[in-house]
């Protein structure tokens, strides 16, 4: 877990690390939960329809 909250800070700083940590630390207490810039992700892949014989 430490590794992966480096290379957070590493990638996204150290005020992102601070922000998942505690999120982390408050779900397993069972308080509130910071929800600050939630982005959605899409599952769907849109793939290209190939016809290779037409």
């Amino acid at each position: 877990m430490k590794e992966a909250f480096a290379k957070l800070e590493n990638d996204f700083g150290a005020d992102i690390a601070e922000r998942y940590q505690d999120n982390a630390r408050n779900i397993l207490n069972g308080d509130p939960v910071d929800v600050v810039d939630i982005k959605m992700v899409d599952d769907t892949k849109k793939h290209k329809k190939k016809f290779w014989l037409f």
